[in-house]
């Protein structure tokens, strides 16, 4: 079952009984290479790989971590879990996710029948084309200027997403201005909830980006060079 929160006084107190449990489950975890779990892609319990990406002395990365064969993460699984939870009460004909080569894509279409799929390809392809990648048909989009008419759609998805989009507030303009005035936005970022604030690592300013701090960029299965991250979300 999940949890609603509505205000962030009921986040801190849901969360602030967990955290005295948490450092010691995460180290027990983080010794391990697989683990037994569920996966609700599959349907089953099956061994999941503890860790994935980036990894610093001691520390893993748990959060893009616990995958199942499948391919799925448990970030991708939890997300599923809460599509089932909202599909038990209503349908969303028209639905469009902000991704397409991604191992949890192919669970989203199998929920959202005629569910749309894109990628920002850059400025090589107007918004709204659709572009064959490596024979896959896909709409090339752009978060901060979506092709979609205005309250043409009941759900709109993007996991992982907002932190590397140069405007983050145009990009939630869009989805909001695409949505119906009943529907859903349903997304996931690395939340950073002790911030009040977010931190800007980098920003664009007359087409160009200027870097406030390091670069850092996470996973993009159409670049082996990754995706620039512009913001750590807070809130």
């Amino acid at each position: 079952m999940t949890i609603w929160m509505n205000t962030r006084s009921e986040f801190s107190s849901a969360t602030g009984a967990l955290m005295q449990y948490a450092p010691q489950i995460e180290m027990q975890v983080a010794k391990e290479d697989t683990r037994a779990g569920y996966c609700r892609s599959c349907s089953c319990f099956k061994p999941l790989r503890v860790t994935l990406g980036e990894e610093r002395g001691t520390w893993k990365n748990l959060l893009e971590g616990m995958v199942c064969e499948c391919g799925l993460n448990g970030r991708g699984r939890l997300a599923l879990t809460i599509l089932d939870e909202i599909l038990s009460a209503r349908r969303f004909p028209q639905s469009v996710v902000l991704e397409r080569f991604t191992p949890m894509y192919g669970d989203l279409a199998k929920r959202l029948p005629g569910l749309v799929g894109c990628e920002f390809l850059g400025d090589t392809y107007p918004r709204g084309a659709s572009v064959n990648v490596n024979g896959v048909d896909v709409i090339s989009e752009n978060m901060m200027d979506l092709s979609f008419p205005s309250e043409s759609k009941d759900l709109i998805m993007h996991f992982d997403v907002l932190e590397h989009i140069p405007d983050w507030r145009a990009g939630l303009s869009e989805c909001f201005r695409v949505l119906k005035q009943s529907g859903y936005m349903l997304f996931t970022i690395p939340f950073y909830d002790t911030l009040d604030k977010n931190i800007v690592r980098a920003r664009c300013n007359n087409g160009q980006i200027e870097h406030l701090l390091p670069r850092a960029y996470h996973g993009n299965p159409l670049s082996s060079e990754g995706s620039l991250v512009f913001i750590h979300p807070s809130w």
